[in-house]
């Protein structure tokens, strides 16, 4: 039932992007790919399991916003968004890693 929520939500999305741009190309939906995916692991880099958690994916999302909408605010070029989402996961990934070398489980 989530993923047919979730479909449905991602389509009406679509359809309000088409709408508001009054066209769109094939790749259109790349700029908004990474970052999702960017925010969706960011809930799963902690030390103790390796599972995806709400409030971590909750939190990842807002940090991964609240630094685009920033550089956004800065005028920062546009290609600055995703490498702030890149440099973000990597560091929580490194983070992740060093924090859980004790960690035999």
């Amino acid at each position: 039932m989530a993923f047919v929520a979730a479909g449905v939500l991602s389509a009406l999305a679509g359809l309000i992007y088409t709408a508001r741009q009054a066209s769109l190309t094939p790749e259109f939906g790349v700029v908004f790919l990474f970052p999702a995916f960017a925010a969706a692991f960011l809930g799963s880099v902690t030390p103790t399991r390796r599972t995806i958690h709400i409030l971590g994916t909750v939190l990842g999302v807002y940090l991964i916003e609240t630094g685009t909408v920033g550089l956004l605010i800065f005028g920062a070029a546009a290609f600055a968004q995703q490498l702030f989402a890149g440099a973000v996961l990597i560091l929580a990934t490194i983070d992740a890693r060093y924090r859980s070398r004790g960690d035999t489980s």
